[in-house]
């Protein structure tokens, strides 16, 4: 995830949440790479508009990876009514195409949004 919002931490927070969630769904074996290596992918794999095939095809073969997962953090508050706008997008490594993508933002100023947030967290 590369973060475009003023919270310094957004990155950090948004990948461990993501990861725990696709972990916990187990349809997908999650390989996350060195946290290290996660900004400098980020800048490496997305330049101007479109997705570098031979970086894709590189980390396919290191991680074995059919879909590389791009994100990038748009808006991010993580005080009280928080809220969160992401930009996902799913990267076929074969061919560099994006094979599903989510757009949005999430604000608990919102109530339907904070009534879904709740409900969500009471399940849990």
């Amino acid at each position: 995830f590369r973060n475009e919002s003023k919270y310094n931490k957004a990155d950090e927070d948004i990948n461990s949440a993501f990861r725990a969630e696709m972990q916990q769904l187990g349809r997908f074996e999650v390989v996350a790479s060195a946290a290290d290596d996660e900004a400098v992918l980020s800048t490496v794999i997305h330049k101007a508009g479109k997705f570098d095939e031979s970086e894709l095809i590189r980390l396919k073969k290191i991680y074995n990876a059919d879909v590389i997962i791009y994100g990038t953090i748009t808006h991010y508050s993580p005080y009280p009514r928080p809220k969160v706008g992401v930009v996902i997008q799913a990267v076929n490594t074969s061919d560099g195409k994006v094979i599903g993508s989510v757009d949005g933002l999430w604000d608990s100023n919102n109530l339907p949004i904070a009534k879904r947030a709740q409900g969500y967290y009471l399940q849990r």
